[in-house]
């Protein structure tokens, strides 16, 4: 029940900020506005302001969304499930809220908020990475994790630091580094992130198999 408060807590919290941000700053949203930015920062795609309550309504509507899907399938994935949610609703939230911010106060010189906005997804992901257990769906899903519960929570506790490190880089960058530069960056940063997690699981289970 307690964990069932919090999670609707959170959701209602992530879910009235972005709303809340749209009321406030209605009156000066201009009547056509970007809705879409490229790799460069540069918006690409237009509409009208109203189409803002859609995105306003878009973490409450995933949410149910989530919600509904283990009903329909009969499926339920326990707590990890619960975490899914929370991730998706918060990421979502996030996402909305920069876009509307970008709107309202338009993009600094040389600010990226693209690969600004990765960084942050990363960071919150890394937050939620060490309370993940075993699964189907989500996670560090390597041939060691997957058959050992205690590689599987030493790879997500070191996956969770290692996250946090990546965000934080790839934020620190996207404030300065010129877009195509950027944009390597953030690749390698991702895919040596998943590689250096995935070796990690490896030694991990080295160190822990014999013990057991």
């Amino acid at each position: 029940m307690k964990n069932k408060i919090s999670e609707s807590l959170v959701i209602a919290i992530m879910a009235i900020i972005p709303i809340t941000f749209l009321l406030y700053s209605w009156d000066i949203i201009p009547e056509t506005i970007p809705i879409h930015y490229n790799l460069s920062g540069k918006p690409d795609g237009w509409a009208g302001k109203n189409s803002l309550i859609a995105f306003a309504l878009l973490p409450t509507i995933i949410y149910g969304v989530l919600l509904i899907i283990p009903k329909v399938i009969g499926k339920s994935w326990g707590v990890t499930y619960v975490w899914i949610r929370l991730i998706s609703v918060i990421i979502i939230s996030c996402t909305v809220l920069i876009m509307f911010y970008l709107i309202v106060y338009p993009s600094t010189e040389g600010i990226n908020y693209n690969f600004l906005l990765i960084g942050v997804v990363i960071i919150i992901m890394g937050q939620f990475m060490k309370s993940i257990e075993p699964n189907s769906l989500f996670g560090v899903r390597t041939p060691w994790t997957l058959s050992n519960r205690e590689v599987w929570r030493d790879t997500h506790i070191f996956s969770s630091k290692i996250l946090l490190g990546a965000g934080l880089l790839i934020i620190v960058f996207s404030l300065f580094l010129p877009s195509k530069v950027l944009s390597i960056s953030v690749v390698s940063i991702v895919v040596g992130t998943a590689i250096i997690t995935i070796i990690y699981s490896y030694f991990s289970n080295k160190k822990i198999e014999p013990r057991m």
